[in-house]
């Protein structure tokens, strides 16, 4: 019965581990996607208000537009505890500094 209860146990580590795991890739996933949305509405909005593109306000507002609706998908849903690994590019001052980054999205929402 004891081996049993152990071998449960080391199971439900093991599984509890590899969930964390994939949850913590996932997130990767998901706040990588999230800013990628962001980067196809603000790049060209960067472009025409800094010269590099003729500026067309119809295609200005229709980014900006885009925009304010991906700024409300839920960025800080994709840092969970444990995200913070070697294959991501967030900065781990996001972690260091969480209220501030916190702060900063909720501003630009």
């Amino acid at each position: 019965m004891k081996k049993h209860f152990a071998a449960a146990l080391v199971v439900l580590g093991i599984s509890g581990i590899a969930a964390q795991s994939a949850v913590a890739g996932g997130a990767v996933d998901y706040r990588e996607s999230v800013m990628t949305i962001y980067k196809w509405y603000l790049k060209p909005m960067k472009g025409m208000t800094t010269g590099k593109m003729a500026f067309d306000k119809a295609a200005f507002r229709k980014n900006a537009e885009g925009l304010a609706t991906a700024a409300q998908l839920d960025l800080l849903a994709g840092f969970p505890e444990g995200s913070m690994d070697e294959d991501s590019r967030a900065k781990e001052k996001i972690w260091k500094k969480w209220s501030d980054f916190e702060g900063k999205f909720e501003a630009f929402q």
